[in-house]
């Protein structure tokens, strides 16, 4: 199985949190990409390691109001984590080669909302380096970016995919 997509249906869905719920207890973590519909590409990144760490986040009053999307990917997507200090910087060029994509969020500590930072069309070492500079003692993540899938067979690995709207009625 590669892709779940749940075509437009809702997030809370017990059968899509029952195959979160499963993941989590699998893989020790999901990663939870929120895109907001209509916001000109905006996007959040959660990584979660309990269910109901996930759950009080999406049924959160962050999002009243939004409408959104709720990608998770299943297994853990970024193989070079930890606090970033001078070691951590080497270990992560020994594991992204020069002008490999990269993807990049940091943590304020280590789980919950990340900031994203990626390769934007300089995929050096010495940019990737730019960033870690930038990160100096948070958790980060990193990994090659794997241009995150359009349609299900966009992903090698394995992800789910649905809704949440919480507009008003009036505001549609």
């Amino acid at each position: 199985m590669k892709s779940l997509n749940w075509g437009g249906q809702s997030a809370l869905d017990p059968k899509f949190l029952e195959i979160v719920n499963r993941w989590i207890e699998q893989d020790g973590e999901v990663y939870v990409m929120y895109w907001f519909i209509k916001a000109g590409g905006v996007k959040a990144h959660y990584l979660f390691n309990s269910y109901s760490q996930f759950l009080s986040n999406l049924t959160s009053s962050l999002w009243m109001g939004l409408h959104f999307g709720v990608d998770v990917y299943r297994h853990p997507q970024f193989p070079v984590r930890g606090w970033v200090d001078d070691d951590f910087v080497k270990r992560v060029l020994g594991e992204i080669p020069e002008h490999q994509d990269w993807f990049l969020i940091s943590f304020d500590d280590e789980i919950g909302k990340g900031e994203t930072l990626n390769t934007w069309g300089d995929n050096t070492q010495k940019a990737l380096v730019e960033e870690l500079k930038h990160c100096y003692g948070k958790y980060v993540i990193v990994g090659p970016d794997v241009h995150w899938p359009i349609s299900p067979n966009d992903y090698p690995g394995e992800w789910i995919e649905a809704e949440i709207d919480n507009r008003k009625k009036e505001d549609i």
